[in-house]
């Protein structure tokens, strides 16, 4: 068998060895097997020492795998149709539920295969997806125009501001990081994704100026893009139509007020939070911050200098000379001394005010009221190459489970 990971690996399959039974009260049939920050539920009869593959909870399973292995509730979509245990929904995504107090946010499923080792991680079997991250079906009004075909200018745009690199999750990488490698953490703001900077393109050719062969003119543009899709390139009259919120394009609306702090060359990556611009609707279902209805805020994670990451402190610094938000430092320190279970739900800004403001380096963005507990933190291990990490508890993983739940509820 050949096992590959081409797709995000957070969300790949990894086989485990089961060396703990956790005894759950009031889940008499069940136990619990940690993995990775991750819990899962199994048989109490599950043996020890017994691998089992390990598919995390927001993955979606193929249909050809769900089926082969009678995973389907509706038994009909099975293999073997006698089968009634399956519990994946038409959608096939592994949710995280809670039974009991307690979390599975994994599905554990015993090895298939005689060469799957321990620690083998895949997301693809001899060029057959099994799994990939699940997308939410699209919402809005039906009739909406489908995204126009990347043009030239788009796909170059594209190349001059690439996508953030997927956030790796820290439990499962951090095997990788050297103890003593200094780390530093912020808060995780549960948003959208967006990306902004003077980008430089060519000016479109009038018909005779491409007859004559006149060398094309350039200019700094500002273009704007979610986490996938460039939005916008100012100058070209060019935009995209493919927007997840009913209010539109969002992302170049919030962003605007920047494109004058921004010099040429340089990019902005961050997180807008709240509600979308001049409507009551969250731009993330129950997080809403310290933003006021009608209101869109941005943060910034990350700067880049023509194509070159600005470390933590000069980004820091760089912000604030224009007075740009960054995500809130909580903590650093050598990595040995940071332990993830101890950032995973919680409120943090109530807890930086129960030590009087000197719990955390920086004042924490404060939750809205009903929000359950903070989405997480990213950990940043500096170098040539900066690589974030992100760490994320259980309840945050139920509530986001509940959240895509209703959303499937409302489109099926």
């Amino acid at each position: 068998m050949k096992y590959e990971v081409r797709g995000n690996p957070n969300y790949a399959a990894k086989v485990i060895r089961v060396r703990q039974l956790q005894v759950l009260e009031g889940l008499d049939n069940l136990r619990g097997v940690p993995v990775d920050g991750y819990l899962a539920l199994v048989s109490k009869s599950t043996p020890l020492d017994s691998l089992m593959v390990m598919f995390p909870a927001e993955a979606q399973l193929s249909e050809e795998f769900a089926a082969e292995h009678n995973l389907h509730r509706d038994s009909t979509l099975n293999a073997d149709p006698s089968v009634t245990t399956g519990y994946l929904e038409k959608h096939r995504r592994i949710k995280a539920i809670k039974l009991r107090g307690y979390v599975s946010s994994a599905l554990l499923l015993p090895v298939w295969e005689d060469d799957m080792t321990e620690g083998l991680e895949f997301d693809t079997i001899n060029g057959e997806t099994i799994s990939v991250k699940y997308e939410p079906p699209a919402k809005g009004n039906p009739n909406t125009p489908k995204t126009p075909k990347q043009d030239k200018l788009f796909g170059k745009v594209a190349y001059a501001l690439p996508e953030h690199i997927d956030t790796a999750q820290f439990l499962r990488e951090q095997h990788t990081i050297p103890g003593n490698k200094h780390v530093i953490v912020s808060q995780k703001i549960h948003g959208t994704s967006v990306r902004a900077a003077k980008v430089e393109v060519e000016r479109e050719r009038t018909w005779w100026q491409r007859l004559l062969r006149r060398p094309a003119q350039t200019y700094w543009a500002w273009a704007v893009g979610s986490r996938k899709v460039i939005k916008t390139v100012s100058g070209t009259g060019k935009e995209s139509s493919d927007h997840w919120y009913a209010d539109g394009d969002i992302w170049t609306k919030v962003m605007a007020p920047y494109e004058d702090l921004v010099p040429n060359g340089f990019a902005l990556y961050g997180e807008i939070y709240g509600y979308a611009p001049g409507s009551s609707t969250p731009i993330q279902k129950g997080y809403t911050y310290d933003a006021r209805p009608g209101e869109a805020k941005f943060v910034a994670y990350r700067v880049v200098n023509h194509g070159i990451d600005l470390g933590d402190a000069a980004a820091r610094e760089w912000c604030a000379e224009r007075g740009i938000a960054f995500v809130p430092k909580l903590w650093e320190g050598p990595k040995s001394e940071f332990v993830a279970e101890d950032w995973m739900d919680r409120r943090f800004r109530e807890i930086h005010a129960l030590y009087q403001c000197e719990y955390y380096l920086e004042d924490p963005i404060p939750l809205a009221k009903g929000s359950p507990v903070d989405e997480g933190v990213v950990v940043l291990c500096e170098g040539l190459v900066p690589k974030r990490y992100k760490v994320k508890g259980p309840e945050f993983f139920a509530y986001e489970s509940r959240v895509l739940d209703t959303a499937e509820e409302v489109l099926s």
